[in-house]
């Protein structure tokens, strides 16, 4: 396959088109905020989600890889649905998505044709992504079928912390309201839950949407207290999403401009050796600032299709006042300039870290290790 050639920019044609579905996500969380935001149509609003985001996948990915990522929402809808009761069903979602995900790594990586792994996008990108709403639904799932179980066997439809109110202070405590607040008391229909998969801005970069959130977002609850008609109720929403951009585009440039000149491959060869060793230390940092930068740029375009969507929105716990930061999935400046290693880990990819903790370390944890 031939290079496409834009300026400085050069990228494969999948490349380009991964590039082209980022950009014009703004659009499309544009025209969603303006005409389907106060709509009463909630599935009109789960199928221009899944519909844009099928959309995605299918002007990036040929046919294969596009199975590959559609098949295990289709699986888990009806796994979910068929097994919920069983207590087990969430680890054998986990576990059948792992695998799966595992199988298509190892394609990719060792079986997969030379010149695919040259230009292809990895599929397993948003696969993974993918994986991450499966398992955390089919735990929030299970999550809302004990707490209607202990409900009804205990006669009463109050939540405990509500009957006592008792504060939730116990890092325990806390963590289990975090599950309530999280579980799902009904189950949805095929065309919500793939609204849900599908989410557009997202789906190909990450970060994630809980489907709780997912399902205030269409039902309009997710803006509560939030009065559209007042001027200034969404203030700093336009500005918040350029910042992000503005953003994204300059680690973009670093990105494009200097891949070629600084590589991390740079550092195995012989002559690299030879220089200062003040150099190397020098080369090593900028080398890995590159190579960071166009994750940078994927998660911050990314959050800032977020916000113009909505989903970003967060209402300032003192104030009140919109703060559209939601969606935050790293925070390079601190990430550059971290004063230890825990500090660094903390601020990348913070979404798939708040998920490893919450559903890989805690709740798989619970089955092997209860109470």
């Amino acid at each position: 396959m031939t290079d496409i050639q834009l300026g400085p920019i050069r990228a494969s044609p999948e490349q380009a088109k991964l590039l082209l579905c980022l950009l014009i996500s703004y659009g499309f969380s544009f025209y969603y905020w303006h005409r389907l935001i106060k709509l009463n149509y909630p599935r009109l609003k789960q199928f221009y989600l899944g519909a844009v985001g099928l959309l995605f996948l299918w002007i990036i990915f040929p046919w294969d890889c596009l199975l590959n990522i559609l098949l295990p929402p289709l699986l888990v809808w009806w796994l979910a649905r068929q097994y919920r009761s069983h207590p087990w069903m969430p680890v054998a979602v986990m576990v059948g998505c792992m695998v799966h995900l595992a199988a298509c790594h190892i394609w990719q990586a060792f079986l997969a044709p030379l010149e695919l792994n040259n230009y292809r996008v990895d599929m397993t990108t948003p696969l993974m992504i993918m994986v991450i709403k499966l398992t955390s639904f089919a735990f929030d799932m299970a999550d809302g079928y004990r707490a209607a179980r202990r409900r009804s066997s205990r006669s009463s439809s109050q939540d405990p912390i509500q009957q006592t109110g008792e504060a939730v202070s116990k890092p325990e405590e806390r963590e289990e309201h975090a599950r309530k607040m999280q579980a799902l008391r009904r189950y949805p229909s095929l065309l919500e839950f793939i609204g849900y998969a599908l989410c557009f801005p997202g789906l190909l970069t990450g970060p994630v949407v809980s489907f709780v959130d997912y399902r205030a977002f269409i039902d309009g609850s997710y803006f509560a207290g939030l009065d559209f008609s007042q001027a200034g109720a969404v203030a700093g929403r336009k500005r918040r999403a350029l910042r992000q951009f503005l953003m994204a585009v300059t680690f973009l440039g670093v990105y494009v401009t200097l891949r070629d000149m600084i590589t991390v491959q740079s550092l195995l060869e012989p002559e690299h050796w030879q220089r200062p060793l003040w150099y190397r230390l020098g080369y090593l940092h900028l080398a890995h600032v590159v190579s960071r930068s166009k994750y940078y740029f994927a998660w911050l375009i990314a959050e800032g299709s977020y916000i113009l969507i909505g989903l970003g929105y967060r209402p300032s716990p003192t104030t009140g006042k919109p703060l559209w930061d939601r969606r935050v999935n790293c925070n390079p400046r601190r990430i550059e300039f971290a004063s230890d290693f825990r500090r660094l880990v903390s601020e990348w990819n913070m979404a798939t870290s708040q998920w490893l903790y919450d559903y890989v370390y805690k709740r798989i944890g619970d089955y092997y290790y209860p109470g």
